[in-house]
């Protein structure tokens, strides 16, 4: 499950970049899902690939979570939201503990060859993977991730939806145009050309990406690249 988990906080941010936020924590919900119906199987590869695909679920989950709930939480509780997201992986901890602690106390009779008592303890894991796969369906797709793909109405719409204010209220346009501002100012420095002042055969030169230019004023250059 460690493996899976790295690989799959690795993958997270571009699948969720070309997916979008919502539609990417589904697919990893369901894939969640299916490695958990896989380590209910008695078979030692059958039950290690499920590890694995559960792990890659719980990885990237573990990073998508806060940043969609960031991306979508008000200004302020945007920290208390990420923060009760913490508080709940350490319930979830807590409530695993006691939940293989009463499963222990299974009636196993030596010889029986019975494998309830573990598969038990490994399919209550459904439960809540269920439920998440049913909310986030029904959840809307980040306004930001929206209007960094160019669907600025549809963002604007679920910034209303989610708000539960009417679209020319102050708050929706303020909070609508601190988004639109912040994906432009990133948009234009992914674009922008890049330079550096280095030093080459004796001389200051600032490098506009493989355009060599000598500088008659290296400072003033260098802050206007800058």
């Amino acid at each position: 499950m460690a493996a899976g988990g790295a690989a799959g906080s690795l993958l997270s941010a571009p699948v969720s970049d070309i997916a979008g936020r919502q539609k990417a924590l589904l697919v990893y919900g369901i894939t969640f899902l299916g490695g958990a119906v896989m380590q209910m199987f008695a078979n030692y590869p059958v039950f290690m690939a499920g590890r694995f695909i559960a792990g890659l679920a719980v990885g990237a989950t573990s990073s998508l979570t806060p940043q969609y709930l960031a991306e979508w939480a008000p200004k302020s509780i945007r920290g208390s939201c990420v923060s009760l997201y913490n508080i709940a992986i350490i319930v979830a901890l807590a409530l695993a503990f006691w939940i293989n602690y009463a499963v222990e106390r299974w009636k196993y009779v030596p010889g029986s060859h019975d494998n309830g008592q573990w598969q038990m303890s490994l399919g209550v894991q459904l439960i809540p993977g269920a439920i998440f796969v049913v909310l986030i369906a029904f959840a809307p797709e980040s306004a930001r991730w929206m209007i960094a793909h160019g669907r600025r109405e549809r963002g604007l719409g679920n910034l209303v939806r989610i708000r539960g204010l009417p679209e020319e209220d102050v708050y929706v346009m303020t909070e609508y145009g601190e988004i639109v501002a912040q994906v432009e100012e990133e948009q234009e420095l992914r674009a922008g050309e890049f330079c550096v002042l280095t030093s080459w055969g004796g001389e200051w030169v600032l490098m506009w990406l493989d355009r060599p230019l000598v500088c008659d004023d290296c400072e003033r250059d260098f802050r206007k690249c800058e």
